[in-house]
């Protein structure tokens, strides 16, 4: 009886080694594949600020973002660049989506979001909530591994999109050893 639980508890410490270094594995593969964006300023009137999203480097076929404003800013429009296509956005919830089966890959403007702001200070950021780029068979979510320049995210949201992402890494490893 002995040897059997020693014998399972080695199994299992071997499927969690594995678990850990396909998550590992997979993230490490995500962060060389990710895009590198820059949220800025471009222009300010009176009560009106204008906001572009451009892309610096890389690549997706799927991004949703969401722009996180202080108390008294609203989203006024959001329009996509030319040349963008499968993108949709709502003024109202401050909300990008995009989906292509082709990579979008070239550097520059992808959108443009104005903004009506209060007198004082204000704060306008924006939080990818899913980016995931095509390997050739499928998806990869690359989430976790997207930098913004010029947008900033809190610690807990951090903590938060590593959790699912490791969560979501490990259902995607069993999915794999399932079919």
């Amino acid at each position: 009886m002995k040897r059997l639980s020693k014998i399972v508890a080695l199994v299992m410490c071997l499927i969690m080694i594995m678990s850990t270094a396909s998550v590992l594995f997979i993230s490490a593969q995500a962060a060389t594949a990710a895009p590198k964006f820059a949220f800025e300023e471009t222009s300010k009137s009176g009560d009106t600020v204008t906001y572009e999203l451009k892309l610096k480097s890389g690549g997706f076929n799927s991004l949703d973002c969401k722009f996180v404003v202080s108390s008294g800013v609203s989203c006024t429009s959001i329009k996509f660049a030319n040349g963008v296509t499968g993108g949709v956005s709502n003024p109202k919830t401050g909300k990008i989506s995009y989906a292509n089966t082709e990579t979008y890959s070239t550097a520059g403007t992808v959108a443009t979001a104005t903004f009506k702001v209060p007198s004082g200070s204000y704060s306008i950021n924006l939080d990818v909530e899913n980016c995931a780029i095509s390997n050739g068979s499928g998806l990869t979510d690359v989430t976790n591994s997207v930098t913004v320049e010029g947008a900033s995210m809190s610690w807990f949201a951090r903590i938060i999109a590593a959790i699912v992402s490791f969560f979501r890494a490990i259902g995607n490893f069993f999915k794999s050893l399932v079919g």
